[in-house]
């Protein structure tokens, strides 16, 4: 019956353990992911489909956006600043899920947080910024 008792706790201990950490935690520093941002426009926008990837990435370097000038920091204290090629934005950021809401001047947008990548839809431009964990 002990035995029993033990391997019960013992469940309940690893599936506790599993729930506090189903949650991610989003804070941290993020670089553009150029390969997964390319694809992922590409599948979206009629004007990059017949691009290539290099074609593309020659585009973006000649407006200053490369893999090294974009990054995002999620700081823990709720802010977050943007980088984009020198222009920066700072604001507030909350969780709900796979969902991050980031606020810079009363401007909420909605990215997803899954797999350790941070997704971004900028709608005007026709592209989705894709980035991932330093």
């Amino acid at each position: 019956m002990k035995r029993i008792i033990s391997l019960i706790l013992v469940a309940l201990l690893v599936a506790a353990l599993f729930v506090g950490c189903s949650k991610s935690d989003p804070v941290g520093t993020y670089k553009i992911d150029m390969d997964s941002m390319i694809e992922a426009t590409k599948k979206e926008s009629d004007k990059a489909k017949d691009m290539s990837n290099e074609e593309i990435k020659d585009l973006l370097k000649t407006i200053g956006m490369t893999e090294d000038s974009m990054s995002l920091e999620i700081k823990k204290d709720g802010t977050f600043v943007l980088d984009l090629s020198g222009d920066k934005t700072e604001g507030t950021w909350k969780q709900d899920g796979s969902k991050l809401t980031l606020t810079a001047e009363n401007d909420p947008i909605d990215v997803d947080f899954s797999d350790g990548k941070i997704t971004m839809e900028v709608e005007e431009a026709g592209m989705k910024l894709i980035f991932v964990k330093k």
